[in-house]
């Protein structure tokens, strides 16, 4: 069985721009890369379609996780899953298509695919943010964020955290296909009834998760299945 990890140790700096970039060029110089890299201050964050991810220091967990054992993965949108399963069986929360971590439908954080090519090979770099405690965020994001200490009543440790979902991770299989995951994830699962935006302009309303593992959203079109749609939080629908 090909784990979704296999080192677990992880590496902490004070602060950096994203753990994502500095993984990727760290790759790319040829320099050796921890397990893990977490930051305890991430100044220039990102999440999924290039969006900011916005945290005050000390506020988030943010780490990125080099996965070069599983290069060329053919369906790396899956290994995004896996690691959004792990994140939600540590932090006790549910789950949305493809990637948000919830709970009472607000979002406690989410999971980044990016591939690198490095030395020939492509292989995925996971990046998982996680909002750890109560802050200020700007008004259309205040009402549809919810934190781990909110959840837990109590103070979590970004290491802590990190290091609980490394451990989880390495003892969970990479998944290969949708069907190979699907059982675990539906008992998190809250994707059907969410909305989306698809193709940039088409509202939809989610009703499954197909076989591939792609979204099957109603729209005005029908039921579309699609990799990748905007999600939208809150009464006013805000796009995160």
């Amino acid at each position: 069985m090909i784990r979704l990890v296999q080192r677990t140790d992880i590496e902490v700096m004070a602060e950096v721009d994203s753990t994502q970039d500095e993984m990727r060029r760290r790759c790319i110089a040829g320099h050796t890369i921890p397990g893990a890299l977490l930051t305890l201050h991430q100044t220039d964050g990102r999440g999924r379609l290039q969006r900011k991810w916005e945290s005050s220091r000390g506020a988030s967990l943010t780490f990125s996780i080099p996965l070069p054992h599983l290069a060329d993965h053919p369906m790396p949108w899956l290994i995004g899953f896996g690691f959004s399963l792990a994140a939600a069986k540590v932090c006790g929360s549910c789950l949305q298509w493809p990637n948000d971590l919830t709970l009472h439908g607000r979002k406690l954080g989410g999971v980044l695919v990016e591939m690198i090519n490095c030395s020939g090979s492509t292989f995925p770099v996971v990046g998982i943010g996680i909002n750890l405690k109560p802050q200020t965020m700007p008004s259309d994001l205040d009402r549809i964020v919810i934190s781990l200490e909110e959840i837990k009543g109590r103070k979590v440790e970004p290491l802590e955290l990190a290091d609980s979902i490394m451990q989880q991770s390495a003892g969970m299989e990479a998944p290969q296909s949708w069907q190979r995951l699907r059982d675990e994830w539906m008992e998190f699962d809250e994707t059907p009834g969410k909305w989306f935006v698809v193709a940039g302009e088409r509202p939809g309303e989610a009703v499954g998760i197909g076989e591939n593992g792609e979204l099957l959203c109603k729209t005005s079109l029908g039921v579309e299945h699609v990799l990748a749609a905007d999600a939208l939080f809150g009464d006013n629908q805000v796009q995160t």
